[in-house]
């Protein structure tokens, strides 16, 4: 904690730590360290202290545990309300094993057995899973609660990381259904994960697939994990046509081959916002494009 301390005091940026004592404010959260029994506790109580100095990218994470288990992902989610016995399937998303024809799983069946053994929903499910992220697992499946008609599904349950992308796919492409649904398709939707270089190649492809044509879009940044490639996007998106080529007997089109992704665009733009661990920052700089332009920024 001290040295924790002692870092942003002797290394913080601004010296007068945006008007706040820092001396006193550690004298506030120390106090708590006799609570601390856990890394991620540990981690908690440093991530308040250096929130009070209100500054971008200063987030504190828990420190990995050597030897932590692993859990995987069954490809389901559980009905919490459910006690047993057995676990009773809540959801199965869109590309997850269960959502296939041969390995079918639905909402309100029952898992009876996993691998053979009788499961519930309790701590000791977890500790049997743990670390068994490879393999493959079988369900003893039925649709109703009196195990009547059991059947036996089997397949490969997938990482923590399939799971996450697996959840963030199907949540982009439902916000953009519905995004076109509700505007007649005259309004794109483009989600940013986060600001790194890969997701100015994944922008600019998905531009000209989702919004190119269209009458306005919709730049969803909630959720970014943050990076450095704001004053790129700004520049593509503030961009105003400045002339064009038409070649003989053919359709008129912008002249030149740069990106100019926001000279494509033919009306506003919206940012939604989450305000959070890296947008503020980043939709801060948009927002003012925006507001010269006549756009507009959407908290949410």
């Amino acid at each position: 904690f001290a040295q924790f301390w002692r870092t942003i005091e002797r290394g913080f940026y601004d010296g007068h730590f945006h008007g706040r004592d820092w001396a006193g404010i550690r004298s506030r959260y120390e106090p708590l360290l006799e609570a601390v029994d856990t890394n991620e506790e540990f981690a908690t109580v440093l991530h308040m202290m250096v929130g009070e100095l209100e500054s971008s990218h200063s987030e504190v994470t828990a420190a990995t545990t050597a030897g932590s288990p692993v859990t995987p992902q069954l490809g389901f989610t559980f009905d919490y309300a459910y006690t047993g016995p057995g676990l009773r399937i809540a959801a199965v998303p869109t590309g997850a094993p269960g959502s296939f024809a041969q390995t079918a799983l639905h909402p309100g069946e029952y898992i009876w057995e996993i691998n053979g053994r009788a499961v519930t929903l309790d701590e000791k499910l977890y500790e049997w899973i743990n670390d068994k992220q490879d393999r493959e697992f079988e369900f003893l499946v039925s649709t109703n609660a009196d195990r009547a008609h059991t059947r036996t599904v089997r397949y490969k349950v997938m990482t923590q990381e399939e799971w996450n992308d697996l959840n963030y796919r199907n949540r982009v492409e439902r916000l953009r259904q519905y995004v076109a649904d509700h505007s007649g398709g005259k309004i794109g939707y483009l989600h940013l994960a986060a600001m790194m270089g890969n997701n100015q190649v994944q922008f600019e492809r998905e531009a000209y697939e989702y919004i190119v044509g269209k009458e306005a879009m919709i730049l969803d940044v909630r959720f970014n994990a943050g990076g450095n490639i704001a004053d790129t996007l700004i520049d593509w998106l503030s961009r105003k046509p400045h002339g064009y080529s038409r070649p003989r007997d053919g359709a008129r089109g912008l002249a030149g081959h740069g990106r100019r992704v926001g000279e494509r665009i033919a009306g506003p733009e919206q940012a939604l916002e989450r305000r959070g661990r890296h947008g503020g920052e980043v939709l801060g700089r948009l927002v003012e494009v925006r507001r010269a332009r006549g756009h507009r920024s959407i908290s949410r």
